[in-house]
């Protein structure tokens, strides 16, 4: 019987190696991955949320708030115009397109052409259309894990991005100092080439 293993045993090795996938490292499934994300903010692009208030200004009009809620209307479009400009002026890693945060469960269920994108004067325009070649998402809201306010990168399901990607900028809205915009996507875009390695 012995001289069966000794005959046999190195004929099943040798199979076994052959027969097993090579695993990845960890530095090739990062790299990997770094690769995909970069792609899909080239080709599919970033979409940005915009908030409407729209909440906050019914309510304000139905209790006969109007002069407010057309105070606390117009702010709003006008700080949607600025993310807009300021994305428009220093964002260049890929294409990036605008929608009203109503749209949200639309996009998340991946019904693209249900989801009305925004020109840069904030109005619908049905003539512009996302690649569904994959997409990020992004928002100015509270980063889930520290409570403060950022800019904030998610995935197509509005799901905060994870590190090593850089997946948050802070803007400081809670502090006396805040930055502003184009600051703000400045620091994102400077992230993002590290990121990318250029």
């Amino acid at each position: 019987m012995k001289p069966w293993i000794t005959v046999c045993l190195p004929f099943i090795f040798t199979c076994s190696l052959y027969a097993q996938e090579p695993v990845p490292s960890k530095k090739q499934v990062k790299a990997s991955h770094r690769r995909e994300v970069v792609k899909k903010l080239k080709e599919g692009g970033l979409l940005v949320r915009l908030k409407t208030k729209n909440n906050t200004i019914t309510s304000l009009r139905s209790s006969g708030k109007s002069k407010l809620a057309d105070e606390t209307e117009a702010a709003q479009s006008a700080y949607n115009r600025e993310i807009i400009s300021a994305f428009r002026k220093y964002y260049r890693t890929g294409p990036v397109y605008f929608f009203f945060s109503d749209y949200s469960e639309q996009l998340k269920s991946k019904n693209l052409e249900a989801v009305v994108f925004l020109n840069d004067s904030l109005l619908p325009d049905p003539s512009i259309r996302v690649s569904s070649a994959g997409f990020l998402t992004a928002e100015f809201g509270v980063l889930e894990e520290m409570g403060i306010q950022a800019l904030i990168i998610m995935d197509d399901n509005f799901v905060q991005m994870k590190k090593p990607f850089p997946y948050y900028v802070r803007t400081y809205d809670d502090l006396p100092l805040e930055r502003n915009l184009p600051r703000v996507i400045t620091i994102l875009q400077e992230k993002l080439d590290r990121y990318a390695g250029n």
